[in-house]
Order: structure tokens, then sequence, then C-alpha cells
């Protein structure tokens, strides 16, 4: 019986927005090869897990840049709609919008394992954790105060409570996913990890960041 889903969260064609700096173009694809590959290279398809590609930015596998495709396996499944009134807002409230409309297909699972393919993994350590024994894994940002959100398990039950809060309050305070989630899983069962092995590059700071 599968009871893990995989998320691999993507904006392909983000809204330019004044609140954060996009990559495009050919750097755009490049990040996503990159992301990918580091997946595919270590995930090997198992009974207890469906994986899917989730975008609120475009509604057909078409727009998808062909040498994106050419990396993902026949195995992963599309969730694809052109709705991210909140994503052109606010990064965090974007990804909550995608995950409540697809309440339905989250519901199904008892796991949700989130990943945002425009980082790289340095290793596969996170998912070896989680699959030794399934239960909701975080790692703090280099705050220290809130969660990095590229990669994270939660259970579903939890992702969809979570999910409920109110997005118009998240933009209009500017209250992002890390600290929104890290405060709601205060009190709820978790385990914070070290790091979740990942590389993330910021072209605005032309710096690498490791989480």
């Amino acid at each position: 019986m599968k009871d893990t889903l995989i998320s691999l969260s993507t904006a392909y064609y983000p809204a330019k927005s004044s609140h954060r700096f996009s990559y495009s173009g050919e750097d755009r694809v490049g990040q996503f090869i990159n992301g990918y590959s580091s997946f595919f290279d270590n995930f090997k398809p198992t009974e207890d897990t469906d994986v899917y590609i989730m975008d609120g930015t475009i509604d057909s596998v078409d727009s998808i840049d062909l040498r994106i495709r050419e990396i993902i396996p026949k195995h992963v499944k599309y969730e694809l709609h052109l709705k991210n009134d909140y994503g052109a807002k606010n990064n965090g409230a974007g990804v909550i919008e995608t995950w409540r409309l697809h309440e339905d297909l989250l519901k199904k699972y008892k796991w949700i394992i989130h990943f945002e393919p425009r980082t790289v993994l340095r290793g596969f350590d996170f998912f070896n954790h989680f699959y030794s024994n399934k239960k909701s894994l975080f790692a703090l940002d280099n705050t220290g105060q809130q969660f990095y959100t590229g990669l994270f398990s939660i259970s579903s039950e939890l992702l969809l409570d979570f999910a409920d809060l109110d997005l118009d309050q998240m933009v209009q305070q500017s209250i992002g996913l890390e600290k929104a989630l890290h405060d709601y899983m205060q009190n709820k069962p978790k385990e914070i990890v070290d790091s979740v092995g990942i590389v993330w590059f910021d072209k605005s700071t032309e710096k690498s960041y490791y989480f």
C-alpha cells in the first residue's frame, strides 16, 4: 500500500514580483536540470511511494522544457494548474495554495515529502533516514529560528491542518513559510535533523548556501 507522496514542488514560470529575485530563461532551466538529476539519480521507485510534480504556473507538460522532461522518469505523475494568485505576492503562500488545491490527493497518503528541485541534493541521507522510520523531519535554516523548507517530511494530517491558516494575513504581514511552519510545529511530533543535504546557489548574492 502506498502511504508516501513525494511532491516535487516547482514554479516554472513565476510571476515577476518586487518581493523576490527569480531565475529565468536558461538559468532557471539549468537549475531544474541539476535539481531533478540529483533526485532521480538516487531515488529508486518503491512500492509505498508515489512521486508527483506539482506546479501552479503551468497547465500542460508541454510547457516544460524538453531537456527537463527527458530527465523525468515515466513513473512520475503530474498535478499542474494555472492558479498562483498568492504565489505572486508571497512564495510560501503560493506553496500552501497548491497544497489546498490538491487536498483530496494529499489525503490519500499518510506521509508527504516536500522537495524543491531548484536546489541540488548533496546526498540521499535525508530520504534514507525518513524511510528507516517514517516521521516528520525538519532542519533549521541559517537563522536557527525557523525551518528550511526546500526539503522536509510531514504527515499529511498535519500538513493539511497547517494549510488552513489565513493566507491573506500571511501576505499582509510578510510571513514566510519557514517561520509559519516552524511556529505551527512547535508542539507537534517531529525530529530536527542537522542537515537535509541540500545546496542552493543564490545568483543574487553569488553565494552557495548549505542546509
